[in-house]
């Protein structure tokens, strides 16, 4: 798991963003996204998409993705947008 999430991590640092997760069930893990000082606001797609593209990375290993916590929350990036 932590090798998808060093991925994950990989996608999101060009444009500026951390990344940071826990695990809050057996099978859950939450992420949480950080701006740097340069963070790209355009570049950071919707919740839902980077939802989608976590629980690909770790598909068969037995998590998915539960919240996404964005530094900003804004209509474009709300869950289900």
């Amino acid at each position: 798991m932590q090798a998808q999430l060093d991925q994950l991590r990989g996608m999101l640092a060009p444009d500026g963003y951390e990344l940071d997760w826990r695990q809050t069930a057996p099978d859950t893990i939450d992420l949480e996204v950080r701006a740097g000082e340069q963070a790209c606001v355009e570049c950071l797609v919707p919740k839902n998409v980077l939802a989608e593209i976590a629980n690909g990375l770790l598909a068969g290993e037995g998590v998915h993705v539960g919240n996404v916590t964005y530094p900003v929350e804004d209509a474009h990036h709300a869950v289900g947008r």
